[in-house]
């Protein structure tokens, strides 16, 4: 047969048998008969020793050979099939049989197959270059190899497979077993060294080293002190569809150790079956250790056994099953001792690690990325349970059932099972339900020692003890840094009823809860004994309760209570409203020893920074004039202890408790919040703001009223009832003020006064209200009332302010007309201009009187001189000007264009009117200005003595009363006057743009004119159009657009100035004034030679501005104008005109 062909027919012959043997009951009673008749022919055959004459033929042409007492027969091919009878006929002798398969294949069947082989002494099956045996055409209802251990070995007998390999053996119904061994006593060994096992149904008893087993059956050892030992084994791609497991040893003496299962699956629902193993008493016995499971069914079913796991390694699970991974035990009297384990990458959809019914102890183990969805990863049930030495990280508990999580210990009705988590930490993991969840029916035990849980965050806390008698101790133990995002559910770690917790040498820091008590909450308080002691509280947070929540809703008289707290720090807890580090409901907790407890820099968001009760804080809080605080604060109320508001005291300005009123009166009171120590709640943060009082009229005859006004609200602590409007009918009426809150608040003081309504008063008048009741009001004044008491302004105050703003404004627009009319006059267009052609001539001529430059301005130049120069030669330019012998006159700069826009020559006559112009502006400046502030002056003196200023006081729309006269219409002509000189100034500083030899600051002067335009003149006019009748909102939007207007126009003036004085700049005449616009400008050949002429150019223009703006001198102690310029000649300025 074709090796490759193998699997295909292995499986055709088997799925033929599997439909034989389910085709009907007479075919199944006829293969049962078979096989009992082979049984009987079995057990004939070991009490005879009757051999056919084929066998006897045969057997001559064996290969036997005797060296001393070891028997060595070489198995070729042709000797295989008589195997078996070889076998039987060998150990019938008391000597060692040694079978060297010499093959690397052998297939077929046995002639006497089921032949019971007496064994008295060791036999071995040895292959030195390894070989196959292929059990697929073995027939019906036969074994390979059956062994009958005698009974009158003295020695131990040992059976040895090494380097054999057998494959295709079909488990029940086609065949029995592999090995079937009838053992008379337990001294005798099988050991499997470097063997496979394929696609196999049993093995039986059984020492296997350095195997691998793939696609086996079974390895069964059902007989008491058999030894098994199994190590360095590989076991992998096994499924057994049967209901048998790899494993069942029973009762065996075993040693399995350093294996690997891989991808190993069972129709048992587990690889081992374990029973009558007491590893707890004999533990060398029965080892299994260093083990690794990935990617299997549950590893064992125990009966009946104590055993020790000693490094078991798990890991690469992805189980749909519901059975848990490792035990399946249905037996609450086994123990399991697991030391060393490692469980990494597991995720259980529909189970969970361990069993709940044995005792489980897990030392030293590291559990790594484990997902639940369905059940708790650890589950303990009416049993103790033990964790030590372990680490526990990256677990995550999915889905919405309540039980995917990490650990569930309940012990239902054993009052004596406890849970004990020793030197463990539990950190970075995500649960959709508390941490570890703890139950019993009574009562339980549970004991956390050098535990450290952080990072988690779950939904519900950490620690949730639901039993209602519950001892828990938390004890040299560190929990931080989780978080309890459920709403309803309180505490880091939660306890309710009957409580019984012990808290030493612990530390809760940055635990934060959604609901109640960020590192505790104690809950439903009946009978409590609490003792905490040496421990830390730090940074917690909660909605109530930053650290402890308190809360018993019975009277605790009725009740136990023994409280001790010692050398306790609560420092930075945060509660978002009540009770930074305590919030208490418990009417117990004054009994509470306390000693060294100190309060500091904790925080409630409300009230309470160290302590808060909503009630009774005599009896529900810790008796603390003995307790450190400092720094705590309640940012509402109560920096560290506080209630909730006790009561408001009602205040007011009426003496008698009957008031006399007339209908439509006003009534005012005040109304303030105490809380139960009789401080003033000044409620900074309006946490009260639902807390209301209402006022209420009643009479004996229900006479008709109406109240408005009557409601208030606490602000800042306070009620104000400013306006509580009473409109009824002329009786006698009872005025009573009730409080709503949900804190029990009460009023102190007057709470009832007695209201009698009166007629109107002589001054009032009586208006029929919608209601149909009687209102006294007061008439209100129309606009011809005299009302001058009351107005906001008068004549002589707008008069001022009229004329002080007019003279700050006209003397801006002075200034800035002087700097753009001087650019315009003086400035030069930029030569870069293509429609400007410009000869620069810089002279100086002596003069008595002064020295400063002659500019000549022209748009075309002498035509002999372009003509005799080469216009695209500047140098030459410079050099034929400077032939002309003009006397005193140092040409410094020719710049000309290529183009020219008009014939114009200036001569010396029109340049010296250009100055005189200019010193003349400045003459009429120095006149007008004074007398625009004069004329102002008289005018308004004029119209107050000559008009009628009662018709100037007009109520707003506001009803507020204020002075309107002739001055707005003034501003608005005013305002419209300046408009008309801005925009002159506008538009003349636009074209500066394109000028040199100006002041840069009439750059920044056009920009500033044009906010002034919009937030002077034009937001003035449209603000008095459409605010005619609003005199607040028509101040406040001048007032706010002025202010605007003038930082603007300030800075724009003045930013270069200080910006370059404070960079050192401040006498370099290039800051400040526009010499060229380009990188690129023809200088002649002054800009090769030597660049101090262009500064002394540049500082003699400035000569130029500072001369025509000199109209006033003091000569000989005498004030002197200078405005004509005339005297001043442009030297020989014939030679420049056509």
């Amino acid at each position: 047969m074709n090796n490759k062909d193998l699997p295909k027919n292995f499986e055709s012959y088997k799925n033929d048998i599997l439909n034989k043997w389910n085709r009907s009951e007479k075919k199944l009673d006829y293969d049962y008969d078979r096989l009992n008749e082979r049984l009987k022919t079995t057990l004939k055959f070991n009490r005879t020793s009757v051999i056919n004459e084929k066998f006897q033929e045969n057997l001559n042409h064996f290969q036997k050979r005797k060296e001393g007492n070891i028997i060595k027969i070489d198995v070729t091919k042709e000797v295989y099939p008589y195997l078996t009878a070889i076998l039987y006929n060998s150990t019938s002798s008391n000597t060692e049989l040694f079978l060297n398969f010499t093959e690397d294949y052998y297939s077929g069947d046995q002639y006497i197959a089921s032949l019971s082989i007496p064994v008295y002494g060791n036999i071995t099956f040895y292959s030195e270059n390894s070989t196959v045996i292929d059990l697929l055409q073995y027939r019906l209802y036969t074994w390979f190899l059956n062994f009958n251990i005698a009974s009158r070995n003295t020695e131990k007998i040992v059976i040895k497979f090494k380097n054999i390999t057998i494959k295709n053996y079909l488990s029940y119904p086609f065949l029995l077993y592999i090995f079937y061994i009838t053992p008379s006593h337990d001294n005798y060994q099988f050991i499997f060294e470097n063997c496979n096992f394929n696609n196999v149904g049993y093995i039986d008893g059984i020492t296997h080293t350095e195997d691998y087993f793939y696609k086996i059956g079974a390895i069964n050892a059902l007989f008491p002190f058999v030894t098994v030992n199994i190590t360095n084994t590989i076991f992998e791609n096994i499924n057994i569809e049967n209901n048998l497991p790899l494993m069942a040893l029973s009762g065996a003496f075993i040693n399995i150790s350093n294996n690997y299962f891989k991808n190993c699956f069972s129709n048992a629902n587990h690889l081992i079956e374990i029973q009558y193993f007491n590893g707890e008493t004999y533990p060398e016995l029965y080892l299994f250790e260093n083990n690794t499971f990935e990617n299997t069914d549950t590893l064992f079913d125990f009966k009946k056994s104590t055993i020790i796991l000693n490094g078991l390694y798990i890991r690469n699970c992805d189980s749909m099953k519901v059975t848990p991974l490792i035990d399946n035990t249905l037996d609450s009297t086994v123990k399991i001792t697991i030391n060393d384990g490692v469980f990494e990458n597991l995720k259980f959809k529909g189970n969970n690690l361990i069993g709940s019914e044995a005792t489980y102890t897990l030392n030293n183990i590291k559990m790594y990325n484990i997902t639940t969805s369905n059940k708790p990863i650890l589950y303990a049930t009416r049993k103790n349970f033990i964790i030590t030495n372990s680490y526990i990280s990256e677990i995550q508990g999915n889905g919405e059932i309540t039980d995917t999580t990490l650990l569930k210990f309940d012990t239902e009705s054993n009052i004596y099972a406890s849970l004990d988590i020793i030197n463990t930490t539990i950190s970075n993991c995500v649960t959709n339900n508390p941490l570890i969840k703890i139950l019993a029916e009574k009562s339980n035990a549970v004991n956390f020692n050098d535990v450290i849980i952080n990072n988690i965050q779950s939904y519900g806390p950490l620690i949730e003890n639901t039993v209602n008698n519950a001892t828990m101790n938390l004890i040299n133990s560190r929990f931080y840094n989780n978080k309890n995002k459920h709403q309803t559910k309180c505490g880091g770690t939660f306890m309710r009823n009957n409580i019984n917790l012990y808290i030493k040498n612990s530390y809760f820091s940055k635990n934060e809860n959604d609901n109640f008590g960020g590192a505790l909450c104690l809950n439903n308080i009946k009978n409590l004994k609490l003792y905490i002691e040496s421990s830390s509280f730090y940074d917690n947070k909660s909605m109530n309760g930053g650290a402890i929540y308190f809360l018993g809703k019975e009277d605790s008289e009725h009740f136990e209570v023994d409280i001790t707290m010692k050398n306790l720090v609560f420092d930075g807890n945060i509660a978002e409203e009540y009770g930074g580090a305590i919030y208490s409901e418990y009417n117990g907790l004054y009994k509470t020893y306390s000693y060294g407890l100190t309060f500091k820099n904790n925080i409630a968001n409300i009230a309470g920074g160290a302590l808060y009760t909503p009630t009774d804080r005599k009896k529900n809080l810790l008796m603390y004039e003995d307790l450190k605080l400092n720094n705590n604060s309640g940012l509402s109320y109560g920096n560290d202890i506080s209630s909730s508001p006790a009561y408001a005291v009602i205040k007011s300005k009426y003496d008698n408790e009957t008031l006399y009123i007339p209908s439509g009166s006003y009534l005012s009171f005040n109304f303030k919040l105490y809380d139960e120590s009789n401080i003033f709640i000044e409620d900074k943060m309006n946490y009260l703001n639902k807390i209301t009082i209402r006022a209420e009229l009643y009479n004996t005859i229900n006479s008709k009223n109406y109240l408005t006004g009557n409601i208030c609200t606490f602000t800042y602590g306070e009620c104000k009832l400013n306006n509580l409007k009473i409109l009824a009918a002329k009786e006698q009426y009872t005025l009573k003020f009730n409080i709503d809150s949900i804190y029990n608040t009460t009023i102190k003081g007057k709470k009832e006064y007695n209201i009698i309504i009166t007629n109107c008063s002589k001054n009032e008048i009586g208006i029929l209200s919608n209601n149909g009741l009687l209102s006294c009001e007061t008439p209100i004044c129309n606009s011809e009332c005299p009302t001058t008491t009351t107005a906001i302004y008068n004549f002589i105050i707008e008069s001022f302010y009229f004329v002080l703003a007019l003279s700050g404004e006209v003397l801006i627009l002075i200034v800035f007309s002087l700097f753009i009319f001087y650019g315009t006059e003086l400035g030069i267009k930029d030569c870069n201009n293509e429609n400007t052609q410009v000869l620069l001539t810089s002279f100086f001529k002596n003069n008595k009187n002064s020295t400063f430059p002659e500019i000549v301005k022209t748009n075309t130049m002498d035509k002999s001189i372009l003509q005799k120069s080469d216009l695209n030669n500047p140098v030459s330019s410079v050099e034929y000007a400077r032939d002309y012998d003009v006397n005193n006159i140092a040409t410094d700069v020719i710049c000309y264009m290529n183009s020219a826009r008009s014939e114009k020559h200036y001569s010396t006559e029109n340049f010296n009117k250009t100055l005189t112009k200019l010193c003349s502006l400045n003459i009429e400046y120095l006149f007008i200005y004074p007398l625009i502030i004069i004329f102002s002056i008289s005018l308004f003196i004029l119209i107050y003595y000559f008009s009628d200023n009662e018709n100037y006081y007009h109520q707003d729309i506001n009803n507020e009363w204020y002075y309107k006269s002739i001055i707005g219409d003034a501003n608005l002509y005013g305002y419209s006057t300046e408009l008309l000189f801005m925009l002159i100034i506008l538009y003349k500083g636009r074209k500066l743009f394109e000028y040199i030899y100006i002041y840069k600051c009439c750059y920044y002067i056009t920009i500033s004119v044009i906010f002034w335009i919009v937030f002077g003149p034009i937001q003035y006019i449209i603000s008095y159009s459409f605010f005619p009748d609003n005199r607040k909102g028509f101040v406040m939007i001048n007032y706010i657009s002025n202010n605007i207007e003038y930082l603007i126009i300030m800075m724009l003036f003045y930013w270069d100035k200080f910006y370059y004085i404070l960079i050192n700049q401040g006498d370099n005449p290039l800051a400040f004034f526009v010499f060229e616009h380009n990188d690129k400008y023809v200088l002649g050949d002054i800009s090769v030679k030597d660049n101090n002429i262009s500064m002394k150019l540049i500082e003699d223009y400035i000569n130029l501005y500072k001369e025509c703006s000199k109209v006033v001198q003091i000569v000989n102690g005498k004030i002197k104008f200078t405005v004509n310029k005339s005297h001043y000649s442009l030297p020989h300025s014939s030679s420049f005109q056509s």
